[in-house]
């Protein structure tokens, strides 16, 4: 600077203006991992020191901040002199234990065909398995029945996951009988059919020792027969009937006509020199001539 009086004598002084070095920070980072939280640190230089720290969403006022999750964070770094620089973060999660999971259900009621199975990634094997009611300690549980299961799936660094599971089974499947029994002895007009719900359709039939293939076996002489009903999952069903026939119509003719009676009703026989002649259904009198 030059410093002149009225007499114009003068002076010159110089000066020298310094400033700090800028303010910067160094970052480092260590992502979460299933079994412990992320953390951060700064290192600022320049400036002019005296540095504070106002980390954000957590609120710490430390250079390093710890227990931090998954997501974004930042550092804002203010000096002596108000000086402020921010530094961001992303921490991630790293080693993360995953499954994928699949399963078949019980293909007939009461059955213990289900079976469940996972897969798992992300953290290093090898993994335990611990199936709970029932399942075993592998990947796949087998020969389950209907319910509700579950699987803790631990790696080797310690990461664990749990998955859950519902077995479920068809209606058990039920035939319900009908007959029709025959009218005459020696006859072949007797049936037979089931109706039948539950299971898993469409259904198939099988009658034996005859009888066809349809829900329903017609032209049936008396006997014993069987149906068998099977679903889309072959699951099955028997069904048995017994065609029955009345007793052969017999008829003994007295002297006395007297009249015989044959499935509830009264027949009245006459006979010509020994032989059978006519007959009557219900006669007003049970005999004549008695």
């Amino acid at each position: 600077v030059l410093v002149t009086d009225a007499r114009g004598c003068s002076i010159t002084r110089n000066f020298t203006v310094n400033q700090p070095a800028a303010l910067t920070a160094t970052t480092a980072q260590q992502n979460a991992t299933c079994t412990a939280p992320g953390q951060a640190s700064v290192t600022p230089s320049g400036g002019a020191g005296g540095y504070t720290y106002l980390w954000s969403p957590s609120g710490a006022t430390t250079q390093l901040a710890t227990g931090l999750a998954a997501g974004s964070h930042s550092c804002l770094i203010t000096d002596a002199n108000g000086c402020s620089i921010t530094k961001n973060f992303t921490i991630t999660t790293t080693n993360t234990l995953v499954a994928a999971q699949s399963q078949t259900n019980v293909l007939c009621n009461g059955a213990n065909t289900g079976t469940a199975t996972v897969v798992p990634s992300g953290a290093p094997g090898p993994y335990t398995y611990a199936w709970a009611p029932s399942g075993g300690n592998a990947a796949t549980a087998v020969n389950l029945s209907a319910g509700n299961y579950s699987v803790t799936i631990t790696s080797s660094n310690g990461c664990s996951t749990v998955k859950n599971f519902s077995i479920t089974e068809p209606s058990a499947l039920k035939a319900f009988p009908s007959q029709t029994n025959l009218a005459c002895q020696g006859g072949s007009n007797g049936s037979a059919s089931v109706a039948v719900a539950g299971g898993t359709g469409a259904y198939t039939y099988l009658w034996s020792p005859s009888g066809g293939t349809a829900a329903a076996a017609t032209g049936l002489t008396a006997g014993n027969y069987t149906v068998t009903v099977k679903d889309a999952n072959l699951c099955q069903v028997t069904q048995n009937f017994v065609i029955t026939a009345p007793s052969a119509l017999v008829a003994s003719v007295g002297a006395k006509k007297k009249a015989q009676k044959f499935m509830g009703r009264y027949f009245r026989l006459y006979r010509l020199w020994y032989t059978l002649f006519a007959f009557a259904i219900n006669p007003t009198r049970k005999c004549f001539a008695c």
